[in-house]
């Protein structure tokens, strides 16, 4: 399974997951050239969001959030978490999160890491979004997306 997001700073990336080989791979959104990879141990079978200058991977496999610092490419900082996290969105210094196997949607702070509060969807929660002021959740088996306020 591989999972993209898009790096549109000063030096345009796509930065993809890969769970077969447990890395996070850096290309070159002009070329599609490889310039970096990230060797992250059982990773990653979870989406990659990017803000606040990091890239952040959820992985279910070790119940980990990481952070790659784009700048070095090192994972800078990982925050254990509630079980099975898959989707992650940052907005507004918050780590979203949603957990694929109990439907439990949480979100934490940056700064610290700590939980701020969770929730539930109903099924397993897949992907996770936040545009308009709403937290947007896909839930996988029972093909619904749910549109959640933000606090």
């Amino acid at each position: 399974m591989r999972d993209l997001a898009e790096d549109l700073g000063s030096a345009a990336a796509l930065w993809e997951a890969d769970v077969r080989d447990g890395t996070v791979t850096r290309l070159n959104s002009a070329t599609g050239r490889i310039t970096t990879t990230v060797h992250i141990p059982r990773c990653c079978d979870g989406e990659i969001a990017i803000a606040n200058n990091g890239v952040w991977v959820a992985n279910s496999t070790d119940d980990a959030v990481y952070e790659i610092d784009p700048a070095t490419n090192r994972v800078t900082r990982t925050l254990k978490v509630e079980s099975t996290p898959r989707g992650i969105a940052i907005d507004h210094g918050l780590i979203w999160l949603a957990h694929k196997e109990s439907g439990l949607i949480s979100w934490r702070s940056i700064a610290t890491g700590k939980t701020l509060g969770t929730t539930t969807v109903h099924g397993f929660a897949a992907a996770i979004a936040i545009y308009d002021h709403s937290l947007w959740v896909q839930s996988f088996d029972e093909q619904t997306v749910y549109r959640l306020a933000t606090p």
